[in-house]
């Protein structure tokens, strides 16, 4: 068979490598029956060339590295024996068939194969075989800086991503008009937090470790080890990253059609005491679904000069979070609410419920944002601290929590009856 030399591929170094088909690959292809010196002739022709392709009549006899054949060429009467000898027999010495992967495979799967075969051949280069009945030869650095290019160029559009998440949960967490927005911000809460906390942690961790990796090969101190770790967290790193990826995303897409109520916090002068009465009222659907109770007392004659689409946030906020976790499914309990007007002409809100009340360890944290104890059950992690930014930001008050695990909770909230705006 005759030798066919076909020139090394070189991919797009702007578009990620994904798949073995797009890697750097060499078809060169010798007859099973030519002598070794073609072997050597072929190998000195092509400096960079990992391995050559044995077939005859595109049925594969298997693959000689060139690693392999250099070390054969060292050994004691080596030229002697080899260079007139047919590769078939070369192959029948070496007992190693070579890893085979197919062009579609992607280049994470193909890499950890790769680093699964024995110590001695962990470097040998890979048979890539095509649909169409064609052979490669891949080298094994190749496929590994592959797996690097396709996890950084995800951790750049990641990083883009996240860089507009945070803008545009920090407008929302932020914003003055908190009242208006907290109901779609509460539904949307866990899904901020997911991608955030395991795209932010995974780009990190593959950031340090691409850094070292790339410092080993850069020096030439690749272990096993090294090798192993890199490959097993890279893929590990691209399953998360790519999984996120998509969620982040959809949320920013989410946030960006936000329409904010401007009408819901405008201030007004109203009574407090039957707008009380009406915000629970709002929530009787809810409240209906289960066994608790609710009363109130403030006395009919307090009236205020405020934000009342703030007010209902935070009694709409304090109730929920009350139904999703004070209390067991189908258990009877009851929530209170009591207002006065306190010296100073400021007024004095106190919310209470029978409930289970807060671990010891989580009651200074109930006020950061997405924090929850009911994490993928439902609770979003936004409630309180919404709640937190309406009394200081909107109302110009002030909120504390009393709380004791089987003795439920007591939140204090204190606002000028008469808004101070220049204050907020």
């Amino acid at each position: 068979m005759h030798q066919r030399l076909v020139p090394i591929l070189l991919p797009d170094a702007a578009v990620p490598v994904t798949v073995v088909g797009d890697l750097r690959l060499s078809f060169v292809t010798l007859g099973s029956g030519v002598p070794g010196h073609e072997v050597e002739r072929t190998f000195i022709a092509n400096p960079s060339l990992p391995g050559v392709v044995i077939a005859d009549q595109g049925h594969l006899a298997g693959l000689i590295p060139r690693e392999q054949f250099l070390s054969w060429m060292t050994e004691p009467f080596g030229p002697d024996l080899y260079r007139t000898r047919p590769i078939r027999r070369l192959l029948e010495r070496s007992g190693r068939p070579p890893l085979c992967v197919g062009a579609n495979d992607g280049v994470a799967d193909a890499a950890r194969a790769a680093m699964a075969r024995p110590d001695d051949r962990i470097y040998d280069p890979l048979l890539v075989t095509f649909a169409d009945g064609r052979f490669a030869v891949a080298d094994m650095p190749d496929l590994l800086r592959a797996v690097a290019g396709v996890l950084q160029d995800q951790m750049q559009r990641i990083a883009e991503t996240l860089d507009e998440l945070r803008r545009t949960q920090s407008h929302l967490l932020q914003s003055e008009k908190m009242a208006s927005l907290g109901a779609l911000v509460a539904g949307v809460a866990h899904e901020v937090n997911t991608p955030v906390g395991i795209v932010l942690g995974t780009a990190s961790h593959f950031a340090d470790l691409t850094a070292r990796f790339k410092d080993q090969m850069i020096q030439g101190r690749m272990r096993r080890s090294d090798l192993d770790g890199f490959v097993e967290q890279a893929a590990e790193a691209a399953r998360l990253l790519s999984l996120n990826a998509t969620r982040a995303a959809d949320l920013i897409q989410s946030f960006k059609q936000v329409s904010v109520d401007q009408t819901s916090n405008q201030r007004r002068i109203f009574p407090l005491g039957r707008y009380i009465d009406e915000v629970l009222t709002s929530l009787t659907p809810a409240i209906r679904k289960t066994q608790i109770t609710v009363a109130v007392a403030c006395a009919e004659t307090i009236e205020c000069d405020t934000y009342p689409g703030a007010l209902s946030q935070i009694l709409t906020n304090l109730v929920m979070n009350s139904l999703n976790h004070a209390f067991d499914e189908g258990g009877t309990g009851t929530i209170r609410v009591t207002a006065e007007v306190e010296p100073g002409d400021w007024v004095r809100l106190v919310y209470t419920d029978n409930g289970r009340g807060i671990a010891e360890a989580d009651a200074p944290r109930v006020f950061d944002p997405f924090f929850t104890t009911k994490r993928g059950m439902g609770g979003s992690g936004l409630g309180l601290h919404i709640t937190y930014n309406l009394v200081h930001g909107v109302l110009g008050g002030e909120i504390t929590l009393t709380t004791a695990p089987g003795a439920g909770v007591s939140f204090l909230i204190r606002f000028p009856r008469c808004a101070n705006d220049k204050k907020r």
